[in-house]
């Protein structure tokens, strides 16, 4: 991508059950912009990972059932840092096409923007913003997702799948916080004490310092 089109696009990352979506979607509708959700994206990319560009991809989307939830959660783990590495790769193919059609700036929101990997792309720190759930949080709203007890469904041993699940999540969220405070990007840690209105006007005020009627 060209560095001029990247002045264009903004970046709201984290950990899963921290309300991304949710927040991404306040952001565009006050400011304007569009969204890209990376996991909106999942069958196109499926369709298009190679086994040689990104092998973690390839092989994780095929995965089921216990091959996918039953595996020990320190291989899930480095499994899903590359996985949304390559993600992250293809989302960037995606990007030039996006920008080209619509001339208003793009929020990509998901868990695809890893910092090590993005931060050589930043215009400046404005560009980007990380979301990170507390393990409590997370386990509680993920509880409550209704799709969930159907990727349970098919395993052997459900609640170790979801232990599992739980653990594998908290443990991405730990490494991403060593990540941005490595880098010393601007991340909120999403623990329910303010509401999703208050976390999107604080990433608001951080994409744009500037803007007249951005909160305070």
């Amino acid at each position: 991508m060209h560095t001029h089109q990247l002045r264009r696009v903004y970046w709201l990352g984290g950990s899963p059950c921290a309300g991304k979506s949710t927040v991404s979607e306040m952001i565009a509708e006050q400011l304007g912009w569009q969204v890209y959700h990376c996991d909106d994206w999942d069958e196109v990319h499926r369709a298009r990972a190679d086994v040689v560009k990104h092998p973690t991809f390839h092989a994780v989307t095929k995965l089921r059932g216990d091959a996918l939830w039953l595996r020990p959660v320190e291989e899930q783990l480095a499994t899903e840092i590359r996985f949304h590495g390559e993600q992250l790769a293809l989302v960037l193919e995606d990007l030039p096409q996006i920008l080209a059609t619509d001339e208003r700036p793009l929020l990509v929101e998901g868990s695809a923007p890893l910092p090590h990997l993005l931060m050589p792309l930043l215009p400046n720190r404005h560009h980007a913003f990380w979301l990170i759930p507390t393990e409590t949080f997370q386990r509680y709203y993920y509880a409550q997702r209704p799709w969930v007890p159907g990727q349970l469904a098919t395993t052997s041993n459900p609640a170790q799948a979801f232990e599992n699940w739980m653990q594998r999540d908290a443990a991405f969220a730990r490494w991403l916080e060593g990540q941005v405070a490595h880098d010393n990007l601007e991340w909120w840690q999403v623990d329910g004490t303010i509401s999703i209105e208050e976390t999107a006007e604080l990433v608001t005020k951080h994409f744009c310092p500037m803007l007249p009627n951005a909160p305070v």
